[in-house]
């Protein structure tokens, strides 16, 4: 807000092209985590993942000029589900350890091979990694199709989207009465 002559504040307003028009990020997504250095398969997982109705966050997603710790930390915080890129370099990584960690405590843990042979952190050893190292990057592949096939009910669950849901019955008990022979006198 800036102050006139006359004392009146106002906003000042900008052209167009000064706005700025930051990217929205809605409050359930699938968080993305992986290394730079495997930033063109990344790219194709992120595309493939987006041309399924996913919003995808992603770290050259954020607006320049944030603290961007603080907000990988409140997206992941916010996230539905964290997609784990697993190489040889996203297992070096600091940051994409502690991103999978909180994907695992959430138990919306989504682990992706790019690389064979690749030894996953122990912690997350226990989730099964669909392997993606020689997909072809179409995003109908049957090897990308059954790589997501937990998140897509998973996620349309979250969303409302589920068009169909059968509910089992519940167990049912019958109420037996004890013998007498075995009935505890108060």
């Amino acid at each position: 807000m800036e102050q006139a002559q006359n004392g009146h504040y106002y906003y000042p307003t900008y052209p167009n092209y000064m706005t700025p028009t930051p990217t929205p990020i809605p409050d359930r997504h699938v968080f993305l985590s992986y290394a730079r250095e495997d930033q063109a398969m990344v790219d194709r997982i992120l595309r493939a993942l987006r041309s399924k109705g996913f919003p995808v966050f992603i770290d050259h997603d954020m607006a320049s000029g944030v603290e961007w710790e603080t907000v990988l930390e409140a997206q992941l915080q916010s996230a539905y589900a964290v997609v784990v890129v697993w190489s040889s370099s996203s297992v070096a990584s600091e940051w994409v350890t502690r991103e999978a960690a909180i994907g695992l405590a959430k138990d919306r843990l989504f682990p992706l091979l790019v690389e064979r042979d690749v030894a996953i952190p122990a912690q997350c050893a226990g989730k099964h990694a669909a392997d993606l190292s020689d997909w072809s990057g179409d995003p109908n592949d049957d090897q990308f199709n059954r790589a997501i096939a937990l998140l897509q009910p998973l996620w349309e669950a979250q969303m409302g989207l589920l068009k169909e849901v059968k509910a089992l019955k519940p167990i049912r008990f019958e109420f037996r009465p004890v013998p007498s022979r075995y009935a505890v006198e108060p």
